[in-house]
Order: structure tokens, then C-alpha cells, then sequence
């Protein structure tokens, strides 16, 4: 009689945890292979070790923001889909008003995330409830700068932080 063994990674178990299924797994390797090839389109051969690093880490941003999409839609697919909600001003309940998009900077880089609207009749106020359930602030950015310079400090210290001026 054979046994078959199956090895289960922390990971794997990260994974089931959050109901994460293989066809989930695809969609996260399938950006990670878009994103080399966006890396590769910016090789023209002949770099150097500094200048394929640099172009290496600006792009890590933009793969770590798909990721992390990925996880808000998992984690939070309820609140991304519900069709009703009760208004914080007047306690009313409201119907969904439709879907807009907002982008967030977070260090690991912008994430775009598109949450329902509603809108209350009654107090002629507009809301986001994935707003407060994920505590977003009502600004695009949200105190990352620190953030950002000290891992700039850490990584990278001839680059400049991306997005941390005060323009």
C-alpha cells in the first residue's frame, strides 16, 4: 500500500485560511509574469547591475500594489459587493448609488480600488463604507512619507521617495 505525503506550507495554510483557491493563485502568478514582462520590455541588454536594480525597484511598487488589490477583493468581497447600507448620519438604509474608483499611495505602492457609493436622500450626503472598513482617510495619501523615507534610507540611498514633496 502506498501513502502519499503532501507538505503543507505556512503559506499554504495563509492561503486556505483566507479562502484563497488555486484559480486565485493563477491570477496573482499571471501578474507577477505581466510584471516581468514589463520589466523586460525596459532591458535593452548591456545594463548594469545598478541600472537593472533601479528599474527593478521602481516596478516592485506596481506589483505590490496588484497584489495587495488582489487581497482587498478577496478579504473584502462582501463589502466591495453589498447593495445596501445604513447612512452614518441619519441611520437610514440606503440603496447603492453606483461605483467609484480611488487610488491610494501606501509604501508598497498605489493601490486602486474600486467601492460602492451610496448616496443618502434624506441628508444629501455621499458615502464609502469600504472607506471607514478599511480606514481610509479622505486623502490620497496617507501619512506614508515617513514611511517611505525611512525605507528609502534603508534601500536606496541615492534615490529620491517617490511622491513626497510638498507640491
Amino acid at each position: 500500500m502506498e501513502v502519499a505525503s503532501v507538505s503543507i506550507t505556512p503559506l499554504d495554510g495563509f492561503w486556505i485560511r483566507i479562502g484563497v483557491k488555486e484559480e486565485n493563485r493563477d491570477e496573482i502568478h499571471e501578474s507577477f509574469d505581466n510584471w516581468l514582462d514589463k520589466v523586460g520590455e525596459k532591458m535593452k541588454g548591456g545594463e548594469g547591475l545598478e541600472e537593472i536594480v533601479n528599474e527593478l525597484f521602481k516596478k516592485r511598487q506596481e506589483l505590490m500594489g496588484e497584489v495587495a488589490t488582489f487581497f482587498i477583493k478577496k478579504l473584502y468581497s462582501e463589502e466591495l459587493n453589498r447593495e445596501t447600507a445604513v447612512c452614518p448620519r441619519c441611520g437610514k438604509e440606503v440603496k447603492r448609488a453606483g461605483e467609484h474608483e480611488r487610488t491610494v499611495e501606501t509604501m508598497i505602492g498605489e493601490i486602486k480600488l474600486k467601492r460602492p457609493y451610496f448616496w443618502c436622500e434624506s441628508c444629501k450626503k455621499g458615502f464609502y463604507p469600504l472607506d471607514k472598513v478599511l480606514d481610509l482617510s479622505n486623502r490620497k495619501k496617507r501619512g506614508i512619507c515617513r514611511e517611505r523615507g525611512r525605507v528609502w534610507l534603508l534601500n536606496s540611498p541615492s534615490a529620491k521617495p517617490k511622491s513626497c514633496s510638498r507640491n
